[in-house]
């Protein structure tokens, strides 16, 4: 850019005529609405070089390692996934996630030593454990929020212990007991519940599909499912084999396959009527078939390259997803940013170990 020089005297045809100086100048208009497709700009090789040293320090370390190369994974997958412009960032330290897993061990090893010392000690810790699920749950989600920033933003989490009660104990023992009939009720409560307590900068997030939508996306699910357990239950017997071995084989395949399907369905819709206070929306393009083929694919791979081609699985399943998500921005996203960016340090002083023990909890 090339900036006038200070000691050269404008000529006079330069100024205004008359009174131009007096008319004031046009109000600044608020930021416009927008269209902006997510993207990402990582690839399979430069993670794969990522994810084989972590695993390798991980394995000289005993582990210790691990929490640090959860870090560089965040960061690195986070780093390269852009909307608008802007990447994501993350924000955790080793040091923190590493905390939170020595306490997780010394709830195992405890629980480990009470069933030594009697039984009947280590099924209350054991309970106790499972009634600290929820705020577990809470913290672990409380904590990814914290760490995560788009734009210099944060992102937050808040929840209530009973919700989380209902949505992560209640609903899946009522959803087993109905053999699976109240499984899409339980996923919607936990969709809801899990990106309702969500915000940015304040600014809430809000879904509700309906019911209907997830028990669809489940009859869908089922087809497949059923599809693959008849066709390898009459290979079984065209081959005279015990059918036990190939009815076993068909629910595993056939739940693999539904859980893949499902799981895209259930992103799709919830994707698409999500909407951020403000006016903000998100719309995905996904393919919960494309998606089920991925996912699939991606776990055979990986299996027959004995791990070796995890890495590739994982990058290719995250760019599809990424890449079918398009933000639409209201007016008056970027005032919102300028006026709820952090502060440079802030966030390290206000919640640099608060969140420790997310290590405990199974996300």
């Amino acid at each position: 850019m090339n900036f006038p020089d200070p000691s050269q005297q404008p000529e006079a045809s330069s100024f205004p005529a008359g009174n131009a100086f007096s008319t004031p100048a046009p109000a600044a208009q608020p930021d416009a609405p927008r269209s902006a497709p997510m993207r990402f700009h990582g690839d399979a090789g430069t993670y794969f070089g990522i994810w084989i040293v972590n695993l390798l320090l991980t394995i000289v370390t005993l582990g210790i390692y691990s929490a640090w190369a959860k870090v560089r994974k965040h960061r690195w997958f986070y780093g390269n996934t852009e909307v608008d412009g802007h990447v994501f960032e993350y924000h955790a330290t080793g040091m923190q996630i590493f905390k939170g897993r020595l306490m997780a061990l010394g709830v195992i090893i405890a629980t480990a030593v009470a069933g030594v010392i009697h039984p009947l000690i280590q099924l209350v810790l054991l309970l106790g454990l499972l009634v600290a699920v929820p705020w577990l749950m809470n913290s672990a989600m409380r904590f990814r929020a914290r760490v995560t920033s788009w734009r210099n933003v944060r992102f937050d989490f808040q929840g209530s212990y009973g919700k989380a009660a209902v949505v992560f104990l209640v609903m899946p023992f009522v959803g087993m007991l109905t053999l699976g009939l109240l499984m899409p009720m339980a996923t919607r409560m936990a969709v809801r519940y899990t990106v309702n307590g969500h915000s940015w900068g304040g600014a809430r997030f809000n879904v509700n599909p309906s019911l209907g939508q997830f028990y669809r996306a489940a009859g869908i699910a089922l087809l497949p499912a059923l599809a693959i357990g008849a066709v390898l239950l009459l290979l079984g017997t065209v081959v005279q084999m015990s059918i036990w071995h190939f009815l076993i084989m068909g629910v595993y395949l056939g739940f693999l396959v539904g859980t893949a399907y499902y799981a895209g369905h259930v992103l799709k819709l919830c994707v698409n009527d999500l909407s951020i206070e403000g006016g903000h929306t998100l719309r995905t393009d996904l393919s919960p078939w494309r998606h089920l083929w991925i996912v699939v694919s991606g776990l055979f791979a990986t299996a027959f390259s004995l791990g070796l081609l995890y890495p590739w699985a994982l990058v290719r399943r995250h760019r599809y997803v990424t890449q079918s998500i398009t933000l639409h921005a209201a007016p008056g996203l970027d005032a919102f940013v300028s006026s709820h960016q952090d502060r440079p340090g802030s966030f390290a002083s206000e919640y640099g170990e608060m969140e420790g023990l997310s290590g405990l909890a199974p996300l």
